[in-house]
């Protein structure tokens, strides 16, 4: 690549950044996995006093949540939709409430259908809503921030 460019070079050449969320959808089996694996830990730290075959059991348990846990994730799809419209989402949805940035009761349905390629209506974004968690919605908010907002340094090349 030369130093001379226009642009049309610049447009071409332009791929939003792209990142990804997984979320475990079975909630259920989110809480009893984060649990059998406390119950492991136990288990390992009292191997002493307890039988192997009690620590095969647990570690026999977490990996079969592991696995339910694997079967029931969804990836979800999040890129920066470029600096102006970014903007003008902000702008769209102030903060009512001085020293906060926006109303995060719109913001965030608005970035969500914007960023999320797995939201295409603003009936997706309702249902997702409804149905995720706070911390589900979260982790997809917080993506489609660090891919719009996020720093953009440039890594150092060999050679430059």
């Amino acid at each position: 690549m030369t130093d001379e460019w226009t642009w049309g070079d610049v447009a071409a050449d332009v791929a939003p950044r792209t990142d990804t969320v997984d979320l475990v959808l079975d909630g259920q089996v989110a809480a009893d996995l984060e649990a059998a694996r406390e119950t492991l830990k136990a288990t390992q730290r009292e191997s002493d006093t307890l039988s192997d075959s009690a620590v095969s059991t647990a570690k026999s348990e977490v990996d079969r949540l592991e696995q339910a846990a694997a079967d029931s994730v969804r990836t979800f799809t999040v890129r920066s939709i470029g600096y102006k419209r970014w903007r003008e989402l902000v702008e769209k949805h102030p903060s009512k409430n001085e020293g906060e940035r926006w109303d995060l009761a719109t913001f965030i349905p608005a970035v969500l259908l914007e960023s999320c390629d797995q939201f295409r209506t603003e009936g997706d974004v309702d249902q997702a809503l409804t149905l995720l968690t706070t911390g589900q919605i979260g982790k997809l908010f917080g993506k489609a921030r660090v891919v719009n907002e996020g720093d953009d340094r440039v890594p150092t090349l060999r050679g430059r």
